[in-house]
């Protein structure tokens, strides 16, 4: 995927800790702007999403996650969407949800399948959106 261009943001959630949360952002997604609306937070990019370091080096997945499980305020979540396309031969969608007790990372050609599958009651309905 070298000529991928992306572009991911999370949408606007409650931290107990903004201090914390910028380290963590500095930790986790190092060169992610941070947004603030209000009293709430989030961060923006280009590229894909993922967890990493200073200088693009890998972290810890899961310490980067319950990190931020452990800041998000109760009640609160982290949702990150990503859109992309290589060349306008795919879009990519993908979005992941963080909550203090869970994580979670969802697909949008699955869920468009699966809605589509559901809708037409045929388990076997592909959804080709590539060229």
């Amino acid at each position: 995927m070298a000529t991928y261009v992306g572009r991911f943001r999370t949408n606007y959630f409650s931290v107990t800790d903004k201090d914390a949360f910028t380290k963590w952002l500095e930790t986790y997604v190092n060169g992610a702007e941070k947004i603030v609306k209000g009293n709430k937070v989030g961060f923006s990019d280009f590229g894909s999403f993922y967890f990493h370091g200073l200088f693009g080096e890998d972290v810890d997945e899961s310490d980067a996650i319950s990190s931020l499980q452990k800041l998000l305020a109760d009640g609160d979540a982290c949702v990150i969407k990503e859109i992309g396309y290589e060349k306008f031969r795919y879009l990519n969608s993908v979005v992941t949800i963080i909550t203090k007790d869970t994580y979670k990372c969802l697909d949008f050609d699955t869920v468009l399948t699966k809605e589509v599958q559901g809708i037409l009651n045929d388990p076997n309905f592909t959804v080709d959106l590539t060229y």
